[in-house]
């Protein structure tokens, strides 16, 4: 069933004891996505005795063909791109991260470090590199479209980081942003770095995501604003955090991207790094 709170199917209902078939309400439950959601309503209106929850069967994940990932870069975002760094460097980032699109749409694709391609992110971008905010939908998941649905098999979306592929045999410290757009922009300014998005602060709390970090030199680096709700899952990961953007913000809010276009250079951005 579909979870109340996050909308995904991977909620597990109250049933009556009785029959272990009529539901106790459809909004009493539990998600058992337990860091990402947390869902949990219990029937108070029933006796604990007379309820039991259902175990919900685990769905195929949904894993995209190799043949789906096509590196394309004729969109808004690789022309803004291009104009930041130059047609060389924008289209090795375009390689590095096999960046390909989605009618005019740019699409992000999530490759786990064993080569599987778990989800593709669509979004739309002005010629400025700034989401489309008049667009119907600001970010689309393929999956989710039917102009993609033989291109996957499975039904249930488990995602890995944007970037995880390069983490395969490669041991140099990784870097979190919140945007796939950041992520993958900076990994041409510090190539020192392994560059990963996680396209929210809800995304660096997923155990399933963050068991490929375990052992590795992990750094977070926020957008301004968002420094202490990303400082208390650093620590209590046991990650670092920068403090970059909330020490010297050129605006309230700014992202990343805003101080490189501002004349940061992610090299330059880096060496004030605190733990």
């Amino acid at each position: 069933m579909r979870c109340p709170q996050c909308g995904q199917m991977r909620f597990v209902p109250y049933v009556l004891a009785a029959d272990g078939q009529t539901l106790a309400g459809e909004e009493f439950g539990r998600c058992d996505r337990e860091c990402n959601c947390g869902y949990h309503r219990y029937p108070n209106s029933v006796k604990a005795p007379d309820v039991v929850p259902v175990e919900r069967k685990p769905e195929e994940p949904i894993f995209f063909y190799p043949a789906a990932v096509e590196t394309d870069p004729r969109t808004n975002l690789f022309e803004y791109t291009v104009g930041l760094v130059g047609a060389r460097h924008a289209l090795a980032i375009w390689k590095r991260y096999h960046i390909g699109k989605d009618g005019a749409r740019t699409v992000f694709w999530q490759i786990a470090i064993d080569g599987t391609v778990r989800a593709g992110k669509s979004i739309p971008y002005l010629v400025n590199g700034h989401r489309d905010k008049s667009d119907k939908y600001p970010a689309n998941w393929l999956h989710k479209s039917a102009a993609w649905r033989n291109y996957y098999t499975g039904k249930e979306l488990r995602q890995c980081y944007f970037g995880e592929h390069l983490l395969r045999g490669n041991d140099l410290p990784v870097v979190i942003v919140e945007s796939e757009k950041t992520a993958a922009l900076m990994s041409e300014f510090s190539r020192g770095h392994i560059w990963l998005a996680s396209g929210g602060s809800q995304g660096l709390q997923n155990e399933e995501k963050n068991a490929v970090l375990k052992g590795r030199d992990v750094w977070l680096l926020p957008d301004n604003g968002m420094y202490w709700k990303w400082s208390g899952i650093a620590q209590r990961l046991g990650w670092n955090i920068f403090d970059t953007l909330e020490k010297a913000p050129i605006f309230e809010g700014c992202d990343v991207l805003d101080l490189l276009e501002a004349g940061a250079l992610g090299a330059e951005l880096l060496k004030h790094a605190k733990k």
